[in-house]
């Protein structure tokens, strides 16, 4: 079984989750994904640490503008359905990052994060108009009083559900990988 431990690395209890599927087909390789908003990005794959304690993080240096690293679909399966994206980012604690949703599914949310210094996991939960695709995105500016510069992100997932589950890797199966209940 799964043995989840609270922060101190602590009090383990079982982990119970529902079956999910990540959608991101390249989770780990998230420096394969294409990037837009017409700004200086750069992202550098195996760069640092990622939480996993492997040295596979990706590294995205931003320099101005509004700028988006973005992955190309998840689809929906109904209308109504909630969708949650999650990430884990570190960077220059008070900066900025957003995760995004937007697509034909007629989903849209923005949510912003700020960053502590430490490896965090980020979420954020939208739910659909109709049925069709959602398209994740990582938002660096846009608007953001501090846009992060210089971060590393690791493990990017997105899950029909109305909460994240615990992180589940996808080295590129395009259908999503599904963990069991």
């Amino acid at each position: 079984p799964r043995i989840n431990y609270d922060a101190n690395g602590e009090n383990g209890a079982l982990l119970l989750e529902p079956q999910r599927v990540n959608l991101i087909s390249k989770s780990e390789y998230i420096s394969s994904y294409s990037s837009g908003g017409g700004a200086g990005l750069t992202m550098t794959a195996n760069y640092g640490i990622s939480p996993e304690g492997v040295k596979n993080s990706t590294r995205i240096q931003y320099t101005s503008g509004n700028s988006y690293v973005y992955s190309n679909y998840a689809t929906a399966t109904a209308s109504g359905q909630s969708f949650n994206i999650s990430i884990y980012a570190k960077g220059v604690a008070g900066e900025q990052i957003k995760l995004h949703a937007s697509g034909s599914s007629g989903i849209s949310f923005i949510k912003e994060f700020t960053l502590s210094g430490e490896w965090q996991r980020f979420d954020a939960t939208g739910t659909t108009g109709s049925a069709g695709q959602v398209l994740p995105h990582i938002l660096i500016g846009y608007g953001s009083s501090n846009p992060a510069t210089d971060f590393e992100v690791y493990g990017w997932q997105c899950e029909a559900g109305s909460y994240s589950t615990s992180y589940i890797p996808n080295h590129g199966t395009s259908g999503g990988v599904t963990r069991a209940a």
